[in-house]
């Protein structure tokens, strides 16, 4: 069975979230196609499309002054019910705990040394 192409994440479609966007500050595909020099083809392609590749999203954020980027990860959070933050706060106590037992065996050897003397 072949491996299905583009977006296969539910609940989530890019070219919607961009068109809505677009109509919320009511800019028309042809304006928005000469902001990124593409036809207004590509532009009715694109919003019918549930995924868009990554240089296009940037390019529609950076046409639209909007964070889409920031959108997604918004989305993704959701996704995963924050367990990515937890995990990202796990690894940065678990660092900072490194660092601190670094320090300690260090202060160790110190000790060690004095007394050898």
């Amino acid at each position: 069975m072949p491996k299905p192409r583009g977006n296969t994440i539910p609940n989530l479609n890019v070219g919607e979230l961009i068109r809505g966007q677009q109509r919320k500050q009511r800019i028309t595909h042809a304006v928005l196609a000469r902001r990124i020099k593409r036809n207004q083809s590509v532009i009715k392609r694109m919003f019918n499309s549930s995924s868009i590749q990554t240089y296009l999203v940037w390019e529609l954020s950076v046409a639209l002054k909007h964070n889409f980027f920031a959108d997604l990860s918004q989305q993704l959070d959701v996704a995963t019910e924050g367990k990515l933050e937890k995990q990202t706060t796990e690894l940065d106590e678990l660092k900072a705990e490194y660092i601190r037992m670094k320090e300690e065996r260090d202060y160790l050897r110190k000790a060690v040394d004095l007394l050898s003397k």
